[in-house]
């Protein structure tokens, strides 16, 4: 079961070759974003914008590999919230996020039919709660 499975995602996640003239056509066709935009999307991220994310997360769903939940970071908001946005903003920054925004565990789920186990298993990435709260807010 296990080869099957390596096997798999090996298939899946292999390169696949491209096409220089599809690339060009892409790249070519790509809207930009305008100065106004983009010196908005530039501004610094305010401790209101991680606030209000943390408020849109969704309760009552599996912690990361540290253990932390929602509910944790909303009851601790007012004393982990600024040195958090200090920590996003230096790594944002510096162009390297912290080591605990870069791990996640990787789980294999089973799908209801396991008598073909490359396709009955999808892998889910179990992110800490401090990098799901960044994605939200510069995803939206």
């Amino acid at each position: 079961m296990c080869g099957r499975a390596k096997a798999f995602y090996a298939s899946l996640f292999s390169p696949d070759l491209t096409d220089p003239n599809a690339c060009k056509v892409l790249w070519d066709e790509l809207p930009t974003v305008s100065t106004g935009d983009r010196d908005r999307l530039e501004l610094p991220l305010t401790l209101a914008e991680f606030s209000e994310a943390l408020r849109r997360m969704p309760t009552n769903k599996s912690p990361g590999l540290d253990g932390l939940t929602v509910e944790f970071y909303r009851v601790f908001w007012d004393v982990l919230g600024p040195d958090l946005v200090t920590v996003w903003a230096e790594s944002l920054q510096g162009g390297v996020l912290p080591l605990s925004c870069r791990r996640a565990v990787l789980i294999l789920k089973p799908n209801k039919d396991l008598s073909d186990p490359s396709a009955s298993y999808r892998p889910i990435s179990s992110l800490n709660i401090h990098s799901k709260i960044l994605t939200k807010i510069l995803a939206s």
